[in-house]
């Protein structure tokens, strides 16, 4: 219902750019088979990427607030407590801002590389080195690839970074990337796994609505709704699953490298100690954490992640 709430507004928003920026004709005309030239509507093209641009954006904003919100609902239901969803909206509307400047700082992360590459580039093509600019750019941009890879990676955990443990803009970023270190092929691996899966629903999602845009002969208005209801429906089901994902990760590598412990996310989340410990344990042959009961003579291992033993010469 948190994501709904959010999900709607945006959704409709978005519809609303896609319907009024797009081009009523086609934006590049091709005459040549006439004898003429190939015309490019600039006003129209311009306008087109604008929407597109604006579109991106709003989607951007629209995911990171959409799992800062399910970010709060999974950190309190792993220790045991129902939060209503007008509580996990609210958590997140608060640290917008911070979401916000954190969403801006990791686009300088990706720009700021494509605009060294194209830059460099013009500058050897005004200089007349032509040969030379374009192995800048078609090297640049092919290393381009790897990097952003290493960065997708590295701040995926940035979110939960921020809901969890209320560190904020670059040193949430940081964050990120320390616990990340020496298990980034494990968390890329499960970042792969997790997006064939959301992928994999996107598609059965989209062939569905695609199916009604056929039966409704690619009518303007009913594609324009249709493409809405899509959009909500996606938001609703992928985002939690993604957002799950992150936090699980997010925990894991604090348990694995940090001694993390239930208290300290009680603690950080604001969350009473006995709300945590009142969680009941979980199946221990299952490889999932859980709380195992006090020792008699160690009452602080009370809030104690029990994780599966790790085989010989593995980190953690």
């Amino acid at each position: 219902m948190a994501i709904f709430v959010i999900a709607v507004p945006f959704a409709v928003v978005e519809a609303f750019i896609a319907y009024t920026t797009a081009p009523s004709s086609p934006v590049v005309v091709n005459n040549q088979l006439l004898g003429g030239s190939v015309t490019v509507h600039w006003d129209s093209l311009w306008t087109e990427v604008g929407g597109l641009f604006a579109i991106l954006v709003l989607t951007w904003i629209l995911t990171v607030w959409a799992s800062a919100a399910a970010v709060q609902i999974v950190g309190r239901k792993l220790l045991g407590e129902q939060i209503k969803w007008t509580e996990a909206l609210s958590g997140s509307s608060r640290r917008l801002g911070s979401l916000l400047w954190i969403f801006f700082l990791i686009t300088v992360g990706w720009i700021v590389p494509i605009g060294v590459v194209g830059g460099l580039g013009a500058a050897m093509f005004a200089a007349n080195l032509h040969a030379l600019g374009i192995i800048i750019v078609v090297v640049g941009y092919l290393a381009f690839i790897p990097y952003a890879v290493w960065f997708y990676v590295g701040q995926s955990l940035t979110v939960p970074v921020l809901m969890l443990e209320e560190i904020r803009g670059i040193a949430a970023i940081r964050r990120s990337f320390r616990l990340i270190r020496n298990t980034w092929w494990s968390v890329f691996g499960t970042l792969v796994l997790a997006g064939l899966i959301t992928g994999f629903a996107g598609i059965i999602i989209g062939v569905i609505f695609e199916v009604l845009n056929l039966a409704s002969h690619s009518n303007a208005g009913l594609t324009i709704l249709f493409g809405t209801i899509q959009r909500v429906i996606s938001l609703v089901l992928v985002t939690p699953f993604s957002a799950t994902v992150l936090v699980i990760l997010a925990i894991d590598m604090r348990v694995r490298k940090e001694g993390f412990d239930l208290e300290i996310l009680a603690r950080d989340m604001e969350v009473p100690t006995s709300v945590a410990g009142s969680r009941p344990p979980t199946n221990q042959g299952s490889g999932f954490p859980s709380i195992g009961g006090p020792s008699p003579d160690k009452p602080e291992e009370q809030f104690r992640w029990q994780l599966p033993s790790s085989p010989p010469d593995s980190e953690g």
